[in-house]
Order: structure tokens, then sequence, then C-alpha cells
């Protein structure tokens, strides 16, 4: 038997987001990353759109090109990496230094309520290890 993990999302994605959305969205990629340190490591196209949205998942793809497909998983799922500019965003938010700003503690607060269930994010889900 596979090992599984639940994960926790919030019901509806902000739009347009502010400081909670984007700490979410920045959230979302530690989460799938399960890493405290983003990177342009591959990540699973599934776990994001639960945890973000899937037209989220697609906006950061196709229209601003901060995520890019990088093959498949073992399992056969579609996985996704932040490319350089994605990278550059995502630190430009937490740091404060871009349109959609957010702080460090909201993106800890939502990696915490995404793996445990709690604030906002109530839709769980389970995935098979690995992410």
């Amino acid at each position: 038997m596979s090992e599984r993990i639940t994960l926790y999302a919030k019901p509806n994605y902000d739009s347009p987001i502010g400081a909670d959305g984007s700490g979410m969205t920045i959230a979302a990629l530690h989460v799938a990353q399960d890493s405290e340190t983003l990177s342009s490591a591959p990540m699973r196209r599934d776990v994001l759109t639960h945890l973000m949205s899937n037209s989220a998942v697609n906006y950061w793809k196709n229209t601003k090109h901060w995520l890019e497909s990088c093959g498949k998983h073992s399992n056969g799922k579609n996985l996704l990496r932040l490319t350089s500019t994605g990278l550059s965003t995502c630190r430009a938010r937490v740091s404060g230094g871009a349109d959609t700003p957010t702080r460090p503690e909201i993106v800890r607060k939502w990696i915490n309520d995404m793996r445990t269930g709690q604030g906002a994010a109530t839709e769980p889900k389970e995935f098979d290890l690995p992410l």
C-alpha cells in the first residue's frame, strides 16, 4: 500500500488577489516542493491545481510564464517548475517589492494551514507520496 498525504485548500481562490492570496499562492509552491526554500524543483501539477486553482496555475504558466512544464512524475502526473522569472516574482512578493506583495508570516500561516486543514484551508484531497 502506498503512503498518502492529505493537503488542504481554500475553497475559492481570491481574484483579484491581495497580500493573503499572494501568500497562499507562494505557500502552495512551497508545499508542492516540500521545501522551505523555493527553487526550480519539479512540482506535481495536480497538487498545485488543488492548492491554488486550475485557472491560477494556467495564469502562472500560460500568461505570465512563471511556471513551465518539465515532464512527468513517476506516477504519470504532469510536472511543472518555477522559471527564473517565477522565482524572482516570488522573492519580490515576499520582500514587499512587487505589485502584489505579501509577508513571510502570511506564507508560513498558509503552509501550516495547507498541511493541517486549519484556517480557511478546509478542502481536503489525498495524494500519493512522494509529491
